[in-house]
């Protein structure tokens, strides 16, 4: 199992878009059963979007990406292994910072504060 990725690499505007102009790249990291993935810029070190990766009964994962995607970390995000359904990014607090929301099934939600 892996989680491929399509990106457009020729700066081609989206409605003029065909397969063509997309190349697949695996993520790093350990293969889970993903069931969301949300982009945001969770990091803010670098101008970059990140993706936080919501998994079921496996723990959720946060990738950082940087250098115009050619480089990428993989953190395991706090909460555990819950059966994650959707994951929200929004500000919960009154900082700058853009916090989590994990949408859980047989289990509490939770809110992952963003404290960098």
């Amino acid at each position: 199992n892996s989680i491929d990725i399509l990106m457009n690499h020729v700066g081609i505007p989206p409605n003029n878009l065909s397969g063509e102009d997309f190349f697949a790249a695996n993520f790093p990291g350990i293969p889970q059963d993903t069931v969301a993935i949300v982009a945001g810029p969770l990091v803010s070190t670098d101008n970059y979007l990140n993706l936080v990766i919501g998994n079921f009964r496996q723990p959720n994962q946060l990738l950082r990406i940087s250098d115009e995607g050619s480089s990428s970390e993989t953190i395991v995000l706090p909460g555990g292994s819950m059966e994650t359904s959707c994951i929200v990014l929004t500000y919960f607090n009154e900082d700058s910072a853009i916090d989590i929301f994990v949408g859980n099934i047989n289990g509490p939600n939770q809110i992952l504060v963003n404290t960098g």
